[in-house]
C-alpha cells in the first residue's frame, strides 16, 4: 500500500516515518502475517502498522505531523476509522481524538488498541 507510507525528512535524513494498511476489520496484524496479503484495497479502516521518530528528532512534534498525514491519507482513501495498537505515545494519539478501545497483554508486553472515528469521508477519484 504505497499511499499508506509517510516519510518526514529533516536535515537531509529520515527523521520520522509512518506506515499503514487498509482493512475491512479493526484486527491488528499478527507478527507472522504477510502484510501485502493482509492489505485490503477496499478496506474502510486504516490500520497504522508503525510510527517512529529517530531519537535525535524526538520532542519536535514530528510524531504528530506524521500522524496527521496518516489521518489525511485515511480521509483521502475513503476510510471511516483509523486504528493503532501502541505500547507508548498514547498521549499523541489522544491529542488527535483517538480513544482507547481496549488494553491487552501479550507475552508480558502491554499495549493499547486505540481508534479514531472519522467525521467525514472524502475520496479522490
Amino acid at each position: 500500500f504505497p499511499n499508506g507510507f509517510v516519510v518526514l525528512v529533516a536535515d537531509h535524513e529520515i527523521a520520522a516515518y509512518g506506515c499503514s494498511e487498509k482493512r475491512q476489520t479493526e484486527q491488528a496484524p499478527g507478527a507472522e502475517e504477510n502484510l501485502p496479503v493482509a492489505h485490503e484495497p477496499d478496506g474502510r479502516i486504516l490500520s497504522i502498522i508503525a510510527l517512529g521518530v529517530k531519537t535525535k528528532y524526538q520532542g519536535r512534534g514530528y510524531r504528530l505531523r506524521v500522524l496527521d498525514k496518516l489521518i489525511e491519507i485515511a480521509h483521502l482513501e475513503g476510510c471511516r476509522k483509523v486504528v493503532v495498537e501502541t505500547m507508548q505515545a498514547q498521549e499523541s494519539y489522544q491529542q488527535r481524538g483517538f480513544q482507547t478501545v481496549r488494553s491487552r497483554t501479550d507475552g508480558g508486553i502491554s499495549s493499547d488498541v486505540m481508534s479514531l472515528e472519522l467525521k467525514s469521508i472524502s475520496r479522490i477519484p
